[in-house]
């Protein structure tokens, strides 16, 4: 089993996922990241006991849909195969093969129970979508796409991986305008495709990159002196990126967070300056002050 798993920011940022107390968001985390490499847990009784979980929020996973159930006991993540892809000399093959079996596959590939037509067959279930084919761990912040990723000619959607059916209109009706875009190097031009800018808003949300690529391009049309070699230009890309996430999306909520912290709650009293003026003289008066 891999020991990084990556998580479809789409299904986190649903109202289905965020509707659900913090207690059952953090149980289908950790079901993430310990489930095996097609999504099964052959002992969820037991995972809930070592978490200390409650049997509650196990329902609830199931009552919204986001796990299904087997006689056996078995469970299975529905949306895996949104989340995560694997290379195949990382993948290994769930032991739960029976429960596989009774398994189709949706139109985005999640898991079901109703017969599609699509049927998860032995071998060929391998997740697919956005998990980087890296050594190293996406980070934010200071961001890198991984050493595999960064020191050679190629970006990660180059390499060849099992794509869903639809996959790019589906993310041409999410990302409207995003298409390829062709970047100029010092000798000849690289294509940035589309499964490269929907990684990208994966790795940098709240970041507008089908604009920054924008500006990216026009960079490189108007400073041919500055151009980069293929060599360089994945690395010159996220760095780009990097440099936009912090300056539009980091800076501003940190500002935003430390004026919300300098505020106080205290209701600002009103006075009237001319009764007081007037309890201060009689008070004087009264005490036989001149």
């Amino acid at each position: 089993m891999a020991n990084r798993r990556m998580v479809n920011i789409r299904l986190i940022d649903s109202d289905l996922f965020l509707d659900m107390p913090l207690s059952a968001q953090a149980l289908y985390f950790h079901m993430l990241m310990r489930a095996d490499d097609d999504g099964f847990i052959n002992s969820p009784m037991r995972l809930l006991r070592t978490l200390g979980c409650n049997n509650d929020d196990y329902k609830l996973l199931i009552a919204k849909g986001l796990i299904l159930t087997f006689e056996t006991g078995v469970i299975v993540i529905k949306h895996w195969r949104l989340h995560n892809y694997l290379r195949k000399d990382r993948y290994h093959e769930s032991v739960c093969q029976n429960e596989k079996e009774q398994l189709y596959l949706e139109d985005d590939g999640a898991y079901t129970f109703e017969n599609t037509g699509k049927k998860v067959k032995k071998d060929t279930g391998k997740p697919y979508g956005n998990q980087l084919e890296t050594n190293g761990c996406p980070r934010l912040g200071k961001v890198r796409l991984g050493k595999d990723s960064l020191d050679n000619n190629t970006m990660p959607e180059q390499v060849e991986q099992p794509k869903q059916e639809n996959d790019d209109e589906t993310f041409r009706q999410s990302y409207p305008g995003a298409r390829e875009f062709k970047v100029l190097l010092k000798n000849g031009e690289y294509v940035v495709t589309e499964n490269t800018i929907e990684r990208l808003i994966q790795l940098y949300p709240g970041l507008d990159v089908v604009a920054e690529m924008r500006k990216l391009v026009a960079w490189c049309e108007n400073n041919p002196a500055k151009r980069k070699t293929s060599r360089g230009i994945n690395r010159f890309i996220n760095g780009w990126m990097n440099r936009a996430f912090t300056e539009f999306v980091q800076k501003p909520k940190y500002k935003a967070g430390q004026e919300t912290s300098n505020r106080h709650n205290f209701t600002q009293r009103e006075y009237d300056f001319d009764d007081l003026e007037e309890k201060l003289l009689r008070k004087q008066f009264e005490e036989g002050e001149p």
